[in-house]
Protein backbone atom coordinates (compact mmCIF):
# COMPACT_ATOMS: atom_id res chain seq x y z
CA UNK A 1 0.00 0.00 0.00
CA UNK A 2 1.23 3.51 -0.74
CA UNK A 3 2.35 5.47 2.26
CA UNK A 4 -0.31 8.06 3.05
CA UNK A 5 1.96 10.11 5.24
CA UNK A 6 5.04 10.25 2.98
CA UNK A 7 7.37 8.88 5.65
CA UNK A 8 10.88 10.22 5.85
CA UNK A 9 13.31 8.48 8.18
CA UNK A 10 10.35 6.99 10.02
CA UNK A 11 8.62 10.33 10.63
CA UNK A 12 6.09 12.51 8.85
CA UNK A 13 7.68 14.79 6.26
CA UNK A 14 6.89 18.50 6.03
CA UNK A 15 5.29 18.00 2.62
CA UNK A 16 2.94 15.42 4.05
CA UNK A 17 1.86 17.73 6.82
CA UNK A 18 1.21 20.49 4.28
CA UNK A 19 -1.34 18.33 2.55
CA UNK A 20 0.65 16.52 -0.15
CA UNK A 21 -0.78 13.15 0.83
CA UNK A 22 -1.43 10.23 -1.51
CA UNK A 23 -4.87 8.63 -1.33
CA UNK A 24 -4.58 4.86 -1.93
CA UNK A 25 -6.97 3.17 -4.31
CA UNK A 26 -9.57 0.73 -3.01
CA UNK A 27 -7.86 -2.10 -4.87
CA UNK A 28 -4.51 -1.26 -3.30
CA UNK A 29 -6.05 -1.18 0.14
CA UNK A 30 -7.82 -4.49 -0.33
CA UNK A 31 -4.70 -6.18 -1.70
CA UNK A 32 -2.53 -4.84 1.08
CA UNK A 33 -5.11 -5.74 3.72
CA UNK A 34 -5.32 -9.34 2.52
CA UNK A 35 -1.55 -9.60 2.79
CA UNK A 36 -1.53 -8.07 6.25
CA UNK A 37 -4.13 -10.43 7.67
CA UNK A 38 -2.58 -13.49 6.01
CA UNK A 39 0.63 -12.77 7.92
CA UNK A 40 1.16 -12.17 11.60
CA UNK A 41 2.12 -8.53 11.00
CA UNK A 42 -0.14 -5.70 12.11
CA UNK A 43 -2.29 -4.04 9.42
CA UNK A 44 -0.59 -1.14 7.71
CA UNK A 45 -3.52 1.08 8.66
CA UNK A 46 -2.70 0.51 12.33
CA UNK A 47 0.92 1.49 11.80
CA UNK A 48 -0.12 4.62 9.94
CA UNK A 49 -2.54 5.60 12.68
CA UNK A 50 0.15 5.09 15.32
CA UNK A 51 2.45 7.35 13.31
CA UNK A 52 -0.29 9.97 13.00
CA UNK A 53 -1.03 9.72 16.73
CA UNK A 54 2.59 10.56 17.52
CA UNK A 55 2.64 13.42 15.03
CA UNK A 56 -0.27 15.30 16.63
CA UNK A 57 1.90 16.52 19.50
CA UNK A 58 4.66 17.61 17.12
CA UNK A 59 2.56 19.54 14.61
CA UNK A 60 1.69 23.12 15.51
CA UNK A 61 -0.02 24.37 12.35
CA UNK A 62 -3.69 24.04 11.47
CA UNK A 63 -2.92 22.70 7.99
CA UNK A 64 -0.88 19.82 9.38
CA UNK A 65 -3.43 18.98 12.07
CA UNK A 66 -6.27 19.06 9.54
CA UNK A 67 -4.33 16.73 7.24
CA UNK A 68 -3.90 14.20 10.04
CA UNK A 69 -7.56 14.54 11.02
CA UNK A 70 -8.79 13.99 7.45
CA UNK A 71 -6.63 10.93 6.87
CA UNK A 72 -7.61 9.38 10.19
CA UNK A 73 -11.25 9.83 9.20
CA UNK A 74 -10.52 8.21 5.82
CA UNK A 75 -9.00 5.19 7.61
CA UNK A 76 -12.02 5.01 9.93
CA UNK A 77 -14.48 4.98 7.04
CA UNK A 78 -12.49 2.37 5.17
CA UNK A 79 -12.12 0.15 8.25
CA UNK A 80 -15.88 0.38 8.77
CA UNK A 81 -16.80 -0.41 5.16
CA UNK A 82 -14.23 -3.19 4.83
CA UNK A 83 -15.28 -4.87 8.07
CA UNK A 84 -11.80 -4.63 9.56
CA UNK A 85 -13.08 -4.69 13.12
CA UNK A 86 -14.23 -2.25 15.77
CA UNK A 87 -10.79 -1.90 17.38
CA UNK A 88 -9.17 -0.42 14.27
CA UNK A 89 -12.23 1.70 13.57
CA UNK A 90 -12.18 3.11 17.11
CA UNK A 91 -8.47 3.77 17.02
CA UNK A 92 -8.91 5.78 13.81
CA UNK A 93 -11.76 7.70 15.45
CA UNK A 94 -9.59 8.35 18.51
CA UNK A 95 -6.76 9.79 16.39
CA UNK A 96 -9.30 11.91 14.52
CA UNK A 97 -10.73 13.29 17.80
CA UNK A 98 -7.25 14.01 19.19
CA UNK A 99 -6.45 15.98 16.05
CA UNK A 100 -9.75 17.87 16.31
CA UNK A 101 -9.00 18.77 19.94
CA UNK A 102 -5.58 20.09 18.93
CA UNK A 103 -7.21 22.09 16.12
CA UNK A 104 -9.72 23.45 18.65
CA UNK A 105 -6.90 24.62 20.93
CA UNK A 106 -5.23 26.43 18.03
CA UNK A 107 -8.50 28.05 16.96
CA UNK A 108 -9.19 29.16 20.53
CA UNK A 109 -5.81 30.87 20.66
CA UNK A 110 -6.46 32.63 17.37
CA UNK A 111 -9.82 33.80 18.67
CA UNK A 112 -8.31 35.25 21.83
CA UNK A 113 -5.47 36.84 19.90
CA UNK A 114 -7.97 38.61 17.65
CA UNK A 115 -10.41 39.49 20.39
CA UNK A 116 -10.29 43.25 19.76
CA UNK A 117 -11.35 43.04 16.15
CA UNK A 118 -13.37 46.25 16.07
CA UNK A 119 -10.15 48.18 15.82
CA UNK A 120 -8.81 46.11 12.93
CA UNK A 121 -9.40 46.65 9.26
CA UNK A 122 -11.84 44.20 7.72
CA UNK A 123 -9.39 42.99 5.12
CA UNK A 124 -6.82 42.20 7.85
CA UNK A 125 -9.04 39.81 9.74
CA UNK A 126 -8.41 36.08 9.67
CA UNK A 127 -11.58 34.28 8.61
CA UNK A 128 -12.51 30.64 9.05
CA UNK A 129 -13.01 30.26 5.34
CA UNK A 130 -9.41 31.36 4.82
CA UNK A 131 -8.40 28.44 7.03
CA UNK A 132 -10.64 25.99 5.17
CA UNK A 133 -12.75 25.43 8.30
CA UNK A 134 -16.51 25.77 8.64
CA UNK A 135 -18.22 27.54 11.56
CA UNK A 136 -19.69 24.22 12.66
CA UNK A 137 -16.28 22.55 12.70
CA UNK A 138 -14.74 25.46 14.60
CA UNK A 139 -17.51 25.36 17.21
CA UNK A 140 -17.32 21.57 17.68
CA UNK A 141 -13.54 21.41 17.79
CA UNK A 142 -13.22 24.23 20.32
CA UNK A 143 -15.94 22.65 22.46
CA UNK A 144 -14.13 19.29 22.57
CA UNK A 145 -10.83 21.08 23.27
CA UNK A 146 -12.39 22.56 26.41
CA UNK A 147 -12.70 19.09 27.98
CA UNK A 148 -9.91 18.28 30.46
CA UNK A 149 -7.56 15.55 29.22
CA UNK A 150 -8.66 13.21 32.00
CA UNK A 151 -12.30 13.43 30.84
CA UNK A 152 -11.32 12.83 27.22
CA UNK A 153 -9.20 9.79 28.11
CA UNK A 154 -12.02 8.47 30.30
CA UNK A 155 -14.52 8.73 27.44
CA UNK A 156 -12.23 6.93 24.99
CA UNK A 157 -11.20 4.20 27.46
CA UNK A 158 -14.70 3.47 28.75
CA UNK A 159 -16.23 3.45 25.28
CA UNK A 160 -13.64 0.97 24.05
CA UNK A 161 -13.94 -1.25 27.11
CA UNK A 162 -17.72 -1.39 26.68
CA UNK A 163 -17.26 -2.29 23.00
CA UNK A 164 -18.99 0.90 21.97
CA UNK A 165 -18.16 3.14 19.04
CA UNK A 166 -15.92 6.18 19.59
CA UNK A 167 -17.62 9.09 17.84
CA UNK A 168 -17.57 12.87 17.64
CA UNK A 169 -21.20 12.93 18.77
CA UNK A 170 -20.33 10.91 21.88
CA UNK A 171 -17.47 13.23 22.79
CA UNK A 172 -19.66 16.29 22.21
CA UNK A 173 -22.14 14.93 24.75
CA UNK A 174 -19.30 14.69 27.28
CA UNK A 175 -18.19 18.23 26.40
CA UNK A 176 -21.67 19.71 26.80
CA UNK A 177 -22.08 17.97 30.16
CA UNK A 178 -18.70 19.32 31.28
CA UNK A 179 -19.64 22.88 30.29
CA UNK A 180 -23.02 22.56 32.01
CA UNK A 181 -21.39 21.33 35.23
CA UNK A 182 -18.82 24.11 35.09
CA UNK A 183 -21.57 26.74 34.77
CA UNK A 184 -23.45 25.11 37.65
CA UNK A 185 -20.37 25.21 39.89
CA UNK A 186 -19.78 28.85 38.93
CA UNK A 187 -23.33 29.82 39.89
CA UNK A 188 -23.14 27.90 43.14
CA UNK A 189 -19.85 29.53 44.06
CA UNK A 190 -21.31 32.98 43.49
CA UNK A 191 -24.55 32.22 45.34
CA UNK A 192 -22.52 30.99 48.31
CA UNK A 193 -19.94 33.74 48.04
CA UNK A 194 -18.17 34.59 51.27
CA UNK A 195 -18.81 38.07 52.58
CA UNK A 196 -16.43 40.85 51.74
CA UNK A 197 -14.01 41.16 54.64
CA UNK A 198 -13.21 44.70 55.63
CA UNK A 199 -11.12 45.80 58.54
CA UNK A 200 -12.00 48.86 60.59
CA UNK A 201 -8.28 49.50 60.72
CA UNK A 202 -6.62 51.15 57.70
CA UNK A 203 -3.70 48.77 58.23
CA UNK A 204 -3.96 45.86 55.79
CA UNK A 205 -1.76 43.78 58.07
CA UNK A 206 -4.48 43.81 60.71
CA UNK A 207 -7.02 42.65 58.15
CA UNK A 208 -4.79 39.75 57.16
CA UNK A 209 -4.34 38.81 60.80
CA UNK A 210 -8.10 38.37 61.10
CA UNK A 211 -7.96 35.79 58.29
CA UNK A 212 -4.96 34.08 59.85
CA UNK A 213 -6.70 33.84 63.22
CA UNK A 214 -9.79 32.45 61.50
CA UNK A 215 -7.57 29.83 59.78
CA UNK A 216 -8.76 30.92 56.35
CA UNK A 217 -6.48 29.86 53.52
CA UNK A 218 -6.64 30.79 49.85
CA UNK A 219 -5.40 29.16 46.63
CA UNK A 220 -5.52 32.37 44.59
CA UNK A 221 -4.25 35.77 45.74
CA UNK A 222 -4.89 38.80 43.51
CA UNK A 223 -3.01 41.97 44.47
CA UNK A 224 -3.06 45.53 43.12
CA UNK A 225 -0.73 47.18 45.64
CA UNK A 226 0.07 50.81 46.27
CA UNK A 227 3.59 50.86 44.82
CA UNK A 228 5.49 53.95 45.93
CA UNK A 229 6.58 56.35 43.23
CA UNK A 230 10.29 56.85 42.72
CA UNK A 231 12.95 54.37 43.76
CA UNK A 232 12.94 51.14 45.74
CA UNK A 233 13.52 52.67 49.15
CA UNK A 234 11.10 53.90 51.79
CA UNK A 235 8.53 52.74 54.28
CA UNK A 236 5.82 52.14 51.67
CA UNK A 237 7.84 49.47 49.86
CA UNK A 238 8.94 47.91 53.16
CA UNK A 239 5.32 47.66 54.25
CA UNK A 240 4.54 45.49 51.22
CA UNK A 241 7.33 43.06 52.13
CA UNK A 242 6.03 42.94 55.72
CA UNK A 243 2.52 41.82 54.77
CA UNK A 244 1.93 38.24 56.10
CA UNK A 245 0.62 37.00 52.75
CA UNK A 246 2.35 33.63 53.05
CA UNK A 247 0.28 32.82 56.15
CA UNK A 248 -3.06 33.02 54.32
CA UNK A 249 -2.02 30.82 51.38
CA UNK A 250 -2.72 27.17 50.82
CA UNK A 251 0.25 24.86 50.29
CA UNK A 252 -0.41 25.01 46.54
CA UNK A 253 -1.45 28.46 45.35
CA UNK A 254 -1.16 31.16 42.68
CA UNK A 255 -0.30 34.83 43.18
CA UNK A 256 -1.31 37.43 40.57
CA UNK A 257 0.49 40.71 41.32
CA UNK A 258 0.11 43.99 39.42
CA UNK A 259 3.56 45.56 39.18
CA UNK A 260 4.42 49.20 38.59
CA UNK A 261 6.86 49.60 35.70
CA UNK A 262 9.49 51.32 37.85
CA UNK A 263 9.29 48.50 40.42
CA UNK A 264 9.47 45.52 38.06
CA UNK A 265 12.91 44.58 39.44
CA UNK A 266 11.41 44.51 42.95
CA UNK A 267 8.59 42.13 42.01
CA UNK A 268 10.55 38.83 42.15
CA UNK A 269 11.86 39.72 45.63
CA UNK A 270 8.39 40.61 46.85
CA UNK A 271 6.90 37.45 45.38
CA UNK A 272 9.61 35.38 47.04
CA UNK A 273 9.08 37.08 50.40
CA UNK A 274 5.40 36.08 50.25
CA UNK A 275 6.29 32.42 49.75
CA UNK A 276 5.94 32.16 45.97
CA UNK A 277 8.29 31.72 43.03
CA UNK A 278 8.12 34.07 40.05
CA UNK A 279 6.83 32.04 37.08
CA UNK A 280 5.53 34.28 34.29
CA UNK A 281 4.07 37.64 33.37
CA UNK A 282 0.78 38.80 31.84
CA UNK A 283 0.43 42.06 29.87
CA UNK A 284 -2.61 44.31 29.68
CA UNK A 285 -2.48 46.76 26.76
CA UNK A 286 -4.66 49.67 27.84
CA UNK A 287 -4.49 51.71 24.64
CA UNK A 288 -4.29 54.94 26.66
CA UNK A 289 -1.62 57.55 26.12
CA UNK A 290 1.28 56.70 28.38
CA UNK A 291 4.04 58.45 30.25
CA UNK A 292 7.65 57.67 30.93
CA UNK A 293 11.17 58.84 30.23
CA UNK A 294 11.66 56.29 27.46
CA UNK A 295 8.82 54.34 25.83
CA UNK A 296 5.44 55.92 26.50
CA UNK A 297 3.99 53.19 28.68
CA UNK A 298 0.55 52.04 27.54
CA UNK A 299 0.70 48.57 29.08
CA UNK A 300 0.46 47.13 32.58
CA UNK A 301 2.24 44.07 33.97
CA UNK A 302 0.71 41.28 36.06
CA UNK A 303 3.36 38.98 37.54
CA UNK A 304 2.54 35.35 38.34
CA UNK A 305 3.90 33.62 41.42
CA UNK A 306 3.46 29.89 42.03
CA UNK A 307 3.56 28.18 45.41
CA UNK A 308 3.89 24.39 45.51
CA UNK A 309 2.79 22.51 42.40
CA UNK A 310 -0.45 24.07 41.22
CA UNK A 311 -0.92 23.92 37.42
CA UNK A 312 -3.12 26.25 35.39
CA UNK A 313 -6.66 24.97 34.91
CA UNK A 314 -6.66 26.17 31.28
CA UNK A 315 -3.82 25.88 28.77
CA UNK A 316 -5.40 28.11 26.11
CA UNK A 317 -5.28 31.56 27.73
CA UNK A 318 -2.76 33.87 26.08
CA UNK A 319 -0.38 36.09 28.05
CA UNK A 320 -1.93 39.43 27.00
CA UNK A 321 -5.16 41.27 26.33
CA UNK A 322 -6.14 44.62 24.92
CA UNK A 323 -8.90 46.33 26.88
CA UNK A 324 -10.05 49.86 27.66
CA UNK A 325 -9.54 51.34 31.12
CA UNK A 326 -11.68 53.80 33.07
CA UNK A 327 -8.82 55.41 34.97
CA UNK A 328 -5.16 54.85 35.80
CA UNK A 329 -5.82 52.68 38.87
CA UNK A 330 -8.75 50.48 37.80
CA UNK A 331 -7.95 47.14 36.18
CA UNK A 332 -10.30 45.42 33.68
CA UNK A 333 -12.70 42.90 35.18
CA UNK A 334 -11.81 40.71 32.20
CA UNK A 335 -8.47 40.07 33.91
CA UNK A 336 -10.26 38.77 36.99
CA UNK A 337 -12.34 36.41 34.82
CA UNK A 338 -9.17 35.11 33.16
CA UNK A 339 -7.64 34.54 36.60
CA UNK A 340 -10.72 32.52 37.59
CA UNK A 341 -10.23 30.42 34.45
CA UNK A 342 -6.63 29.52 35.24
CA UNK A 343 -6.51 29.54 39.05
CA UNK A 344 -8.74 27.61 41.49
CA UNK A 345 -10.31 29.20 44.57
CA UNK A 346 -10.81 30.14 47.31
CA UNK A 347 -10.06 33.68 46.05
CA UNK A 348 -8.55 36.58 48.02
CA UNK A 349 -8.04 40.11 46.70
CA UNK A 350 -5.72 42.55 48.45
CA UNK A 351 -6.02 46.31 48.05
CA UNK A 352 -9.48 45.77 46.62
CA UNK A 353 -12.02 48.58 46.41
CA UNK A 354 -15.32 46.86 45.65
CA UNK A 355 -17.16 43.71 46.80
CA UNK A 356 -16.88 40.83 44.32
CA UNK A 357 -19.11 37.72 44.46
CA UNK A 358 -17.03 34.65 45.22
CA UNK A 359 -14.08 36.67 46.53
CA UNK A 360 -12.84 37.75 49.94
CA UNK A 361 -11.73 41.35 49.43
CA UNK A 362 -9.39 43.24 51.74
CA UNK A 363 -9.14 46.98 51.14
CA UNK A 364 -6.69 49.54 52.37
CA UNK A 365 -8.65 52.68 53.11
CA UNK A 366 -5.60 54.88 53.46
CA UNK A 367 -3.83 53.70 50.31
CA UNK A 368 -4.35 54.67 46.72
CA UNK A 369 -3.35 51.93 44.29
CA UNK A 370 -1.02 53.45 41.72
CA UNK A 371 0.56 50.38 40.15
CA UNK A 372 -0.08 52.14 36.85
Amino acid sequence: MQNWFAKKDGELSENALEGELVQPTAAALEEDERGAFESSAEPRELLLLTEAHRAIAEVHGLDGIKAIRDKAEAVRKYAQSAGMGLDLQNYAAEVKLRAERKAGELLSQLQLHGGDRKSEKADARTKLEDLGITKDQSSRWQLTAAIPSRDFEKYVTETKSERGEVTTAGLLRVAKEFVAQRKKRFKQRHRQAPPVVRSESPDLTESLKLLIEGQQRFACIYVNPAWPFGGSEGDELSSLFDLPVSQVCKENAHLHLWVAEQHFSDAPRLIDSWGFKFASCFVWVSGRGGSGEYWKTSHRLLALGVRGALPFRSKTVLSWIRADSTNHTAKPELVRRLIERVSPGPYLELFGTNPVPGWTVLGHDSAQSDSQ
